[in-house]
């Protein structure tokens, strides 16, 4: 399942709870630019990646500090499906 508009809202919100939100990004548009970097991001990835953020950073956090720990689950998640993969599939 990939990351949705009402994720990034909630996931914003609860930054916001936990960070002073900068002045630059109190916009209507910041819930959509951020669902347009990460739409295609999938939900178990983003939402491990933004739980690491609100547990390590000490500002609200920017879209590349999400991509930035989402690497770690996205690399773990490429190896559990190629290990998953039939043999076959792999000599391709």
């Amino acid at each position: 399942m990939k990351v949705t508009q009402e994720l990034i809202e909630q996931t914003l919100s609860r930054f916001a709870v936990l960070f002073p939100v900068p002045e630059h990004s109190k916009t209507p548009e910041l819930a959509s630019v951020w669902y347009g970097l990460f739409n295609d991001m999938g939900v178990e990835i983003f939402s491990a990646a933004c739980r690491d953020c609100a547990m390590e950073l000490k500002s609200f956090p920017l879209p590349a500090d999400v991509q930035r720990f989402a690497g770690t689950y996205q690399v773990a998640s490429m190896i559990r499906t190629k290990r998953t993969q039939p043999a076959e599939a792999q000599a391709e």
